[in-house]
């Protein structure tokens, strides 16, 4: 599934793309790619992952302040308007990954899901062994010890 997805967003961006380049561009991000962004982004590494683990921070504390139901309401929202302002192909590839993450999120959810109740098996088959040792034990125990004639 993971090589799938990647291939799926590979394409869709090579689609996406492929409608805006000409060869004047595909010549103009090939110099900014191979001078100007490295140097940039030596010189400005520090400042620019300090911007980004604060903007994530602060995203994820407004997130949190919400509550479930506004945030499946922005969600929603945020997906019509997705929907609403991308052509046909687009909508395809949004449900495509949509599909893939869920299947995905399934795939990892179950075996959490099955490996905590192996270990609870386990556990109380573990459990009932020494219940019933202890059992048997103890009544082999009390047979031995002979009543007291009083």
């Amino acid at each position: 599934v993971h090589l799938t997805v990647k291939v799926a967003l590979g394409l869709f961006v090579c689609n996406q793309l492929g409608g805006w380049l000409s060869l004047r561009r595909i010549l103009t991000l090939g110099f900014l790619a191979a001078f100007v962004l490295p140097v940039l982004f030596s010189n400005k590494s520090h400042h620019l992952q300090a911007l980004q683990f604060e903007l994530r921070q602060h995203a994820a504390q407004r997130w949190e302040l919400l509550g479930v139901r506004k945030q499946r309401a922005v969600t929603a929202i945020g997906g019509l308007v997705v929907f609403a302002f991308t052509d046909i192909t687009t909508r395809f590839f949004i449900l495509f990954m949509a599909l893939a993450g869920l299947h995905m999120y399934r795939e990892s959810h179950t075996k959490q899901v099955d490996g905590a109740v192996n270990l609870l098996r386990k556990t109380a088959n573990a459990a009932k062994k020494r219940l019933s040792v202890g059992a048997s034990g103890i009544a082999s125990n009390l047979s031995k010890i002979s009543p007291k004639k009083v």
